[in-house]
């Protein structure tokens, strides 16, 4: 399952992802610190949540680009899963060895379980448009936003 679509720069791509993880981690934690702690509790932790999801978010682009410029080609389950286990890893590592590796195990099966279901449906859309004669979907240059 390779590809060799063109990507973005680095510094475009990184900005982007550490933005959507920004954005992402203020509205889910937002919605997760609410129903937990009430009002309170989001004013307390969701600028912290945010912050540690662009971080994560960051770490993810960084070793995902760095693994496709070292092999020359873009596996994007297998490089996504790798760069989204090393990120949850070194995002865990202060809380001890242990939860680092189960943080790793579990973001690299999301990350390669997300990037599976993006590229089989982005497939099926592009086959679908196709069929009806409608232009071809744009291929997306990056693997979905990974999970946190």
């Amino acid at each position: 399952m390779e590809t060799s679509r063109a990507r973005k720069p680095l510094v475009e791509q990184f900005r982007l992802d550490v933005a959507d993880g920004f954005l992402m981690g203020g509205v889910l934690g937002s919605a997760i610190h609410l129903v937990n702690g009430g009002i309170q509790a989001v004013y307390e932790n969701v600028p912290r949540f945010s912050c540690y999801t662009a971080v994560v978010f960051g770490v993810y682009e960084a070793i995902h680009y760095a693994m496709v410029s070292a092999r020359g080609k873009e596996k994007p389950v297998l490089n996504c899963a790798v760069a989204m286990a090393v990120a949850n890893g070194i995002a865990a590592l202060p809380n001890g060895i242990l939860h680092a590796c189960n943080s790793a195990l579990i973001g690299g099966a999301m990350g390669g379980v997300l990037t599976a279901v993006h590229s089989l449906v982005e497939n099926r859309l592009r086959n679908r448009s196709q069929q009806a004669g409608d232009p071809a979907l744009p291929v997306s240059t990056a693997c979905p936003t990974p999970p946190v």
